[in-house]
């Protein structure tokens, strides 16, 4: 679980510098490896732990409003689910 979790954080900080340059479909598809990784290696509870993380990392740093867990383009959402 804590692969998982590390691996998100790793994740957020590593797209960080650009999520102004890019749009909120790469750092979804990143997202998606902590998940992977953490299911491979932890099974089913830590990949659903580290794919919460994601999905909250992804509302929180990188779809304006920054910060909140307000969504406001349904591109968005897509991007949430």
């Amino acid at each position: 679980m804590a692969v998982g979790l590390a691996l998100v954080g790793l994740c957020v900080l590593a797209l960080l510098p650009g999520r102004t340059s890019v749009t909120v479909a790469t750092p979804a598809l990143v997202l998606v490896a902590p998940g992977l990784v953490a299911g491979l290696l932890g099974g089913r509870v830590a990949a659903v732990v580290a794919a919460a993380a994601a999905a909250l990392a992804l509302d929180l740093v990188f779809i304006e409003p920054y910060g909140t867990l307000d969504v406001h383009l349904v591109d968005d959402v897509v991007a949430l689910l």
